[in-house]
């Protein structure tokens, strides 16, 4: 497990990505070894390669296998996306006020 750590929340990115480096702190020593996926990003044409791993994700007290997608290119530590996060939750952002937030509501769905 790694030290807490913040990340950002996408709705409009479809998978859990993460830099190479929080891989390399839970003992994925080479991130290649993963499932190879291009992804895109909101500037058009720019691609980053990303390579899928089964991790655990830790949300506060919840704890759940999540296939993350780490690459040494991703300017931020984390960008949580729809699988893996957001179908575990749901996210209500409340922009009001002097300090604007967003809360968690845990979903368990049954496969």
């Amino acid at each position: 497990m790694t030290s807490p750590f913040e990340a950002i929340i996408d709705s409009g990115s479809f998978d859990c990505l993460f830099h190479g480096d929080v891989a390399r702190a839970v003992g994925i020593k080479d991130i290649t070894t993963g499932i190879l996926k291009v992804s895109g990003g909101v500037v058009k044409g720019v691609q980053m390669q990303t390579y899928g791993h089964d991790i655990r994700l830790v949300v506060g007290a919840d704890n759940f296998k999540i296939v993350g997608y780490f690459s040494d290119d991703l300017p931020i530590a984390a960008l949580l996306g729809r699988d893996g996060f957001f179908d575990k939750y749901i996210v209500t952002f409340d922009p009001r006020g002097p300090s604007p937030g967003f809360e968690l509501t845990r979903v368990h769905k049954q496969s």
